[in-house]
């Protein structure tokens, strides 16, 4: 083993995390959107402006729904977002046939019941969030261009701010080469 003695006993983590085994006593979406995701102060106002425009792919299901993501009086207005981020995480977990199957309830074809997520959140909202969600972070001249000619300066604020994010929080302890690489595209 290449790892050093003294690093295989040392946390990776520059920042007590809470943590704990009882997923009861910890809340683990609220340690995530703390400690590892870029900060979502003014995303949901970001998403209503780019909403708002009627050359958004999604202009008529916000206007007709009368979808609004910003909640000006409550504690946390951008908590929508960080609803959508959450459900879509844990979509990737359950989509067998499909996204729009997230959305039934009852008995299942499989062991699980169907995830009902229209108990948390409407699907025409996440269906604006998804649509929305890579924009939030790149310059406003970037969102009605033709998705097939936008540059990788539509998700490199993005990463930057993951990347910097992972910086504040860990500590280099061993280095591993790697030859994989993201397969996403904007």
């Amino acid at each position: 083993d290449a790892m050093g003695e003294e690093a295989a006993n040392k946390s990776p983590f520059k920042v007590d995390i809470p943590w704990d085994p009882d997923v009861n006593k910890v809340d683990y979406n609220e340690t995530f959107f703390k400690f590892f995701f870029p900060s979502l102060a003014g995303k949901a106002k970001l998403l209503d402006k780019w909403l708002s425009d009627p050359r958004c792919p999604r202009y008529d299901t916000a206007k007709n729904d009368k979808i609004v993501f910003h909640r000006e009086d409550d504690e946390d207005p951008d908590k929508l977002i960080r609803l959508c981020i959450t459900l879509m995480i844990v979509g990737s977990l359950k989509v067998q046939n499909g996204v729009e199957n997230l959305w039934k309830r009852g008995p299942s074809e499989g062991f699980e019941p169907h995830a009902n997520f229209g108990q948390f959140i409407p699907a025409n909202y996440f269906e604006c969030f998804v649509a929305g969600f890579p924009f939030l972070w790149c310059d406003e001249k970037y969102w009605y261009t033709d998705p097939k000619l936008l540059p990788w300066e539509v998700v490199l604020p993005f990463f930057d701010e993951c990347n910097s994010k992972r910086n504040t929080l860990l500590a280099v302890i061993y280095l591993l080469l790697d030859e994989s690489m993201s397969g996403w595209r904007p």
